[in-house]
């Protein structure tokens, strides 16, 4: 009914090791966005508590140099060149800068691991939702009438060269 749909499945099911179970992708696929959905509460807490790490580290340096927080301030560049030195000893020594560091690399990790299991689902997003897919268009196609030929009309139009 859908060749184009069945070039996926077989294409997908042989690369996924799932040839003869390709409903198994809508499993691997649940299992995979399970954990996905994990990491994201994980990743949603870990900014939460980069951006109060990232708070208190700038007011611990904000408080010793006010001025760096405005850029356009007249002091800014010039207690910048002059102080350059002390603050970049501040930061090495600040346990809040290296908390900050901390929960950005954990984020960053996070993250990457977000786009790890979200690379991994997508072919099996995709052969779910072609054997899905087959699965209405044969219903469809088994009860016949309009909605079948509109379907068929579609298909057409989808198929044809512009």
């Amino acid at each position: 009914v859908l060749p184009e749909e069945d070039a996926v499945i077989a294409a997908l099911a042989e690369r996924l090791g799932l040839r003869g179970r390709e409903a198994g992708a809508a499993l691997e696929l649940q299992r995979l966005e399970d954990g996905l959905e994990a990491v994201r509460r994980s990743l949603d807490e870990a900014q939460a508590l980069e951006e109060a790490e990232y708070r208190l580290a700038a007011a611990e340096l904000l408080a010793r140099w006010p001025m760096l927080d405005d850029p356009w301030h007249p002091d800014h560049a010039r207690v910048l060149a002059r102080h350059r030195a002390a603050i970049l000893e501040h930061l090495e020594q600040s346990d809040g800068y290296a908390n900050w560091l901390a929960s950005r690399e954990d984020v960053d990790r996070l993250g990457a691991r977000s786009w790890e299991l979200r690379t991994r689902a997508a072919p099996y997003e995709r052969l779910a939702r072609a054997v899905e897919s087959t699965r209405l268009a044969a219903r469809l196609r088994a009860r016949g009438g309009e909605g079948w030929a509109t379907f068929e009309r579609i298909l057409a139009c989808e198929r044809g060269v512009p």
